[in-house]
């Protein structure tokens, strides 16, 4: 774990550096390629390491014809098409990983190039709640499809846009969600979207106290209710309870991001950019404390606001005496990302260490 944390450590240093203006930003993009290529090297490099190894490298070595990926009905077309492929030019699981990593890091660092104020900072964010998509998995690529999704309908650049969700959902079917949340809210004015949140944690809170939480994961959770449909809990209520945990870092770092980051931005950041991000961040949020209870499924829907609040969080301009309460909450919001990346790795410390590759 020591591994993980000193990276992190080191990221927001340079974070750091950035945010208060130590770090000039002519450096940005050359650092950010350089962060960049590190992370894409381990990603296929790597060997018996990262989250469902076993269950993909088995799927990969079975889809070896196009009937078999149309015939199965786990991997979505983007990576069952992908492996045919792999296997069509007579490649290894590596090259697989290689052909992914090429896909996901490429479009990732255009995105931060295009999206953000700051790369360094949204590279800290993006480390401490997924090390950076170093252990992917078909979510992955569709979370970062989904990011530039919501940068070109933010732009209205709707072909652009269709393309991207498009390729998203290619990857992962779970994208559709988020992406109906942002077009849902895109035009939903901020003070409405407070209230219909106020609202729905106030329908929580009912249902919860008439019921009991535990028990209402238990009800609904277990059962015949989500066989064919979505995914039945069989390991209790363990991945409930870690989705809920992440859920409570999300909505800290949302909340100091709507009270201090945005009012206090970067004068180069698109404050109408920010705002759209927190509010599709927000409706991400809401929707998965909502529906998480209900199937362990939804545990996947947070972290579809992982590049979002790597956007907000990389357009704050960081000063010491302008607005001391502001560099404080940045400061807080900073730490409850790195609290994250500790959690992340506790949950599954077997998948992720010690570190494994096909060169040692």
């Amino acid at each position: 774990m020591g591994l993980y944390l000193a990276f992190g450590t080191f990221l927001f240093l340079l974070a750091f550096l950035r945010a208060c203006g130590a770090l000039d930003r002519r450096y940005d993009s050359s650092l950010a390629l350089c962060l960049t290529l590190v992370a894409y090297a381990a990603s296929f490099l790597r060997w018996e390491t990262g989250a469902d190894w076993d269950n993909y490298i088995w799927m990969f070595r079975d889809l070896k014809s196009i009937d078999i990926a149309r015939d199965q009905d786990w991997w979505e077309p983007g990576y069952a098409y992908l492996a045919v492929f792999t296997h069509y030019l007579g490649g290894s699981y590596s090259v697989f990983l290689l052909f992914v990593a090429t896909i996901l890091f490429l479009v990732k660092f255009l995105l931060l190039r295009t999206t953000t104020t700051s790369p360094l900072i949204a590279i800290f964010v993006l480390y401490c709640t997924s090390f950076y998509d170093v252990f992917f998995t078909r979510q992955s690529v569709a979370v970062i499809f989904f990011w530039g999704f919501a940068w070109f309908y933010y732009r209205k650049a709707w072909t652009a846009a269709a393309l991207a969700a498009g390729a998203a959902l290619m990857f992962h079917t779970s994208a559709l969600v988020p992406i109906a949340l942002i077009i849902g809210v895109s035009s939903l004015h901020w003070k409405r979207l407070v209230l219909l949140s106020a609202l729905f944690v106030g329908l929580c809170i009912v249902a919860f106290q008439v019921v009991g939480i535990v028990r209402l994961m238990e009800l609904v959770g277990y059962g015949g209710y989500a066989e064919g449909f979505v995914e039945v809990k069989a390991g209790g209520l363990s991945t409930t309870a870690r989705a809920f945990a992440k859920l409570s870092f999300w909505v800290g770092v949302l909340g100091l991001s709507i009270a201090y980051v945005i009012p206090h931005r970067d004068r180069r950041a698109d404050e109408g950019w920010l705002w759209f991000c927190a509010r599709g961040a927000s409706a991400i949020i809401g929707l998965s404390m909502l529906l998480v209870p209900v199937s362990e499924i939804f545990a996947r829907i947070p972290d579809y606001g992982r590049p979002l609040f790597a956007v907000i969080l990389s357009g704050f301009a960081f000063r010491f005496r302008q607005v001391p309460v502001g560099a404080v909450a940045y400061l807080f919001a900073l730490l409850l990302l790195f609290i994250q990346l500790a959690f992340l790795f506790g949950a599954y410390p077997e998948s992720y260490y010690p570190f494994r590759s096909i060169v040692w």
